[in-house]
């Protein structure tokens, strides 16, 4: 009798749980859990925009205005460089690679009001690729 009972437990769990996941869980979208997730998040819903001097260091090192945007999705935020307690808007630091494996770091700033990210500037680890540049 009690194996009878355990059987049924166990039915019980595993179609609760298929019946969990089918109903709430799958298909839907949770939202960001760790902070450099909802950095992301938060940077995905925007337009962004290019400063002068950013837009003068995609020109100079060949990087495409797209690979900004991989980057700003994909790439780590560097929290230890960020400064995320500035006024108005926190500015963060964004690492990743280029296409052609480039590496750079993006600086922005999101409003989260006008739904704009601000690339403020865009350096490259190497700093021999703007020595030709005067983006200052």
């Amino acid at each position: 009798m009690d194996r009878r009972r355990l059987y049924f437990f166990i039915f019980g769990i595993v179609a609760g749980s298929v019946f969990v996941y089918f109903i709430l869980i799958k298909g839907k979208k949770f939202p960001a859990w760790l902070p450099a997730d909802r950095v992301k998040d938060q940077i995905k819903g925007t337009r962004i925009e290019l400063t002068p001097k950013a837009t003068c260091v995609i020109t100079c090192t060949n990087i495409a205005p797209k690979e900004i945007g991989a980057i700003l999705a994909d790439g780590d935020v560097l929290f230890s460089e960020s400064d995320t307690r500035k006024k108005p808007y926190p500015v963060y630091h964004i690492a990743g690679k280029t296409a052609k494996g480039q590496e750079v770091t993006v600086y922005t700033e999101t409003n989260s009001k006008t739904q704009v990210t601000l690339v403020l500037e865009i350096v490259p680890k190497e700093k021999s690729q703007l020595q030709d540049c005067n983006c200052d």
